[in-house]
């Protein structure tokens, strides 16, 4: 699985879904030239392996140009971002997707909320707070 390449982070808040465990991450160290503001990290019960990852992602053109290579796209191929501050994206089993820009994922607050509610239409149950 494709993931967020990461040095480190502080740990911000926990959450329990039915059968799985989320952890909300700040303060993100990168490991390579992707930026991330904030992550959650999704295992399933007893997994040590993440199962997916929802992130804020900074807009920096130059890393983008950079993973779009990587990735074998072209950047025309792209609805432009100038002026919005962060991407909004979920790794899982399936790869990496872009769920939409805007200085809103920049927000603890925003972020949270929507990464959530993604969770909880993905995995099919609320969370609660651990």
């Amino acid at each position: 699985m494709y993931v967020p390449l990461i040095k480190s982070a502080v740990p911000r808040k926990r959450y329990r879904f039915e059968r799985h465990e989320a952890h909300f991450l700040e303060r993100v160290v990168p490991a390579g030239s992707i930026e991330y503001e904030y992550i959650i990290v999704v295992f399933g019960d007893g997994a040590e392996q993440p199962l997916m990852f929802v992130t804020s992602e900074k807009n920096n053109p130059g890393a983008n140009l950079e993973m779009l290579r990587e990735l074998g796209i072209e950047q025309n191929e792209l609805p432009s971002t100038e002026g919005q501050s962060h991407h909004l994206c979920l790794f899982d089993a399936q790869g990496h997707h872009n769920l939409g820009a805007s200085d809103d994922w920049g927000d603890a607050t925003k972020f949270e909320a929507r990464a959530l509610q993604l969770l909880t239409e993905t995995l099919g149950s609320l969370p609660r707070v651990i």
